[in-house]
Protein backbone atom coordinates (compact mmCIF):
# COMPACT_ATOMS: atom_id res chain seq x y z
CA UNK A 1 0.00 0.00 0.00
CA UNK A 2 2.77 2.01 0.45
CA UNK A 3 4.32 1.86 -2.26
CA UNK A 4 1.37 3.19 -4.29
CA UNK A 5 0.30 6.04 -2.55
CA UNK A 6 3.88 7.15 -1.83
CA UNK A 7 4.06 8.33 -4.99
CA UNK A 8 0.90 10.24 -5.23
CA UNK A 9 1.49 12.17 -2.19
CA UNK A 10 5.14 13.02 -3.23
CA UNK A 11 4.76 15.76 -5.80
CA UNK A 12 4.98 18.68 -4.17
CA UNK A 13 3.80 21.47 -5.98
CA UNK A 14 7.15 24.03 -6.55
CA UNK A 15 6.08 26.68 -8.71
CA UNK A 16 2.75 28.02 -6.89
CA UNK A 17 2.91 31.26 -8.76
CA UNK A 18 2.90 29.91 -12.29
CA UNK A 19 -0.50 28.00 -10.99
CA UNK A 20 -1.95 31.06 -9.41
CA UNK A 21 -0.83 33.02 -12.31
CA UNK A 22 -2.46 30.58 -14.37
CA UNK A 23 -5.72 30.30 -12.51
CA UNK A 24 -6.18 33.87 -12.72
CA UNK A 25 -6.64 33.88 -16.72
CA UNK A 26 -10.18 32.04 -15.75
CA UNK A 27 -13.11 33.76 -14.61
CA UNK A 28 -13.61 31.32 -11.84
CA UNK A 29 -16.86 32.13 -9.49
CA UNK A 30 -15.78 33.23 -5.59
CA UNK A 31 -17.15 32.46 -2.53
CA UNK A 32 -18.05 34.94 -0.52
CA UNK A 33 -17.45 35.08 3.40
CA UNK A 34 -20.99 33.56 4.42
CA UNK A 35 -20.35 30.84 2.26
CA UNK A 36 -16.76 30.06 3.39
CA UNK A 37 -18.23 29.83 6.56
CA UNK A 38 -20.64 27.23 5.85
CA UNK A 39 -17.99 24.83 4.13
CA UNK A 40 -15.75 25.31 6.87
CA UNK A 41 -18.05 24.35 9.51
CA UNK A 42 -17.20 21.08 11.33
CA UNK A 43 -19.43 18.19 9.86
CA UNK A 44 -22.52 16.57 12.35
CA UNK A 45 -22.28 13.18 12.13
CA UNK A 46 -26.11 13.06 11.98
CA UNK A 47 -25.62 14.58 8.71
CA UNK A 48 -23.14 12.39 7.16
CA UNK A 49 -25.46 9.94 8.44
CA UNK A 50 -28.41 11.49 6.93
CA UNK A 51 -26.36 11.64 3.38
CA UNK A 52 -25.24 7.72 3.49
CA UNK A 53 -28.49 6.54 3.88
CA UNK A 54 -30.33 8.64 1.14
CA UNK A 55 -27.64 7.20 -1.47
CA UNK A 56 -29.37 6.12 -4.31
CA UNK A 57 -28.54 2.27 -4.32
CA UNK A 58 -31.09 0.76 -7.43
CA UNK A 59 -29.26 -1.26 -10.14
CA UNK A 60 -29.62 1.76 -12.29
CA UNK A 61 -27.19 3.61 -10.12
CA UNK A 62 -24.44 1.80 -9.32
CA UNK A 63 -21.71 4.49 -9.61
CA UNK A 64 -18.62 3.37 -7.53
CA UNK A 65 -16.89 5.92 -5.60
CA UNK A 66 -12.91 6.51 -6.11
CA UNK A 67 -12.33 3.47 -4.06
CA UNK A 68 -14.89 1.61 -6.14
CA UNK A 69 -17.37 0.94 -3.31
CA UNK A 70 -21.18 1.38 -3.84
CA UNK A 71 -23.65 3.03 -2.06
CA UNK A 72 -24.71 -0.36 -0.13
CA UNK A 73 -21.42 -1.32 1.18
CA UNK A 74 -21.79 2.27 3.06
CA UNK A 75 -24.93 1.60 4.21
CA UNK A 76 -24.50 -1.49 5.40
CA UNK A 77 -21.58 -0.48 7.16
CA UNK A 78 -23.27 2.71 8.83
CA UNK A 79 -25.63 0.52 10.85
CA UNK A 80 -23.25 -1.11 12.61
Amino acid sequence: MRDYCQPLCAHKLDKLEEIYAFLETYKLPRLNLEEKEILNRPTINCEIESVIKNFPTSTTTKKRGPYRFTAKLYQVSNKN
